[in-house]
């Protein structure tokens, strides 16, 4: 999805309302909770192909948005955060901590061995996303992820110019 050379016919800008910045492909929320990830993961923006804005839910963290029976306290600061940036919330980031590629293949592996009916694996914890390459490679399936909704969020924000031949 490399793009050289894009919007080279500029000419005009004009500002809007309420747009202080430019040039953002997507805004995610992410949860006050420092975790590394590795590339792949929704709070690593260095493995997407376009620019990435993140705001902080100050004071969520995983266990409270997770564990916690009463949630009301996280609402405000995540519309707070989602009305900042426009952002597409990051809910839960890690719901099991350290999962490795093999726990991941295994795990997926065990799944469509138990339920070979099924046409295709979703992987709805940011958490996973970096092994879903891995895991379809052994399941032969469609995999859906954060970074398969990234990207398509991505192109309905900023569509592509079609170049080819007749």
């Amino acid at each position: 999805m490399a793009h050289s050379n894009r919007d080279m016919g500029i000419n005009h800008i004009k500002t809007r309302k309420k747009h202080p910045c430019f040039g953002m492909g997507l805004g995610i929320i992410v949860l006050d909770d420092a975790y590394p990830g590795f590339p792949g993961d929704v709070r690593n923006a260095s493995a997407f192909p376009f620019p990435i804005q993140y705001e902080i839910a100050a004071g969520v963290d995983n266990y409270t948005l997770v564990w916690k029976e009463d949630k009301s306290p996280c609402l405000e600061p995540i519309k707070r955060a989602a009305v900042c940036t426009k952002t597409i919330p990051d809910r839960r980031p890690f719901a099991q901590r350290g999962h490795r590629e093999e726990d991941m293949i295994r795990v997926c592996s065990e799944f469509y061995s138990a339920h070979s009916d099924i046409g295709a694996l979703m992987l709805e914890c940011t958490g996973m996303q970096p092994f879903a390459r891995a895991v379809q490679r052994v399941a032969d399936l469609p995999v859906f992820s954060w970074g398969t909704l990234l990207d398509y969020a991505y192109s309905v924000v900023v569509h592509r110019d079609y170049y080819g031949h007749v």
